[in-house]
């Protein structure tokens, strides 16, 4: 495809050629868009631009929106409503439960070669407390424990650890 200085020209060849790589090609377009509550109102738009020629008679590309559960209220605005109304599934992930959060430490650690003793309970649950069950929160903490914990001696990741490892991520 040829670059267009106009917007509008861009669009419909990128729709043009959708639909040819669709009927022609028997190929389906998937675009996925992680981080997607980063994204700014105008890209939104443009998304929705992109799928309005034709597109709710045919399926012609699949759109995936990754990010975090405050997406859905950003597509409930009023001026995202018609790329809404185009969401097929709907799927919110509510993040790990406290157990699970517990078992993903362990198999984490015993992944590393480590033994689970050597963080304590009341650690865990400290850090599933302050993650509310999102991995790479739990992942970011436990990285900047372990270092604290070596910093400091330690022989068992503690609660007193896990919150100042925590409290640094914060402030960082």
């Amino acid at each position: 495809m040829e670059p267009s200085s106009r917007k509008a020209d861009m669009f419909k060849a990128i729709q043009a050629r959708v639909r040819y790589l669709l009927q022609e090609k028997r190929k389906t377009i998937f675009i996925a868009i992680d981080e997607c509550q980063y994204l700014d109102t105008k890209i939104f738009r443009d998304l929705k631009m992109l799928m309005h020629q034709d597109y709710d008679s045919m399926d012609c590309f699949a759109l995936i929106l990754v990010g975090l559960p405050h997406v859905v209220s950003i597509l409930a605005k009023p001026v995202h409503e018609a790329l809404a109304q185009r969401v097929v599934v709907h799927y919110t992930y509510e993040g790990l439960s406290k157990q699970e959060t517990t078992d993903y430490v362990y198999s984490r650690i015993e992944a590393a070669g480590g033994a689970r003793s050597i963080i304590d309970e009341a650690a865990i649950n400290a850090l599933a407390g302050y993650a509310n069950g999102v991995p790479r929160t739990i992942n970011s903490v436990m990285t900047n424990a372990l270092l604290l914990g070596t910093q400091l001696e330690k022989q068992t990741i503690d609660t007193e650890t896990v919150l100042a490892a925590a409290n640094n991520l914060a402030l960082g």
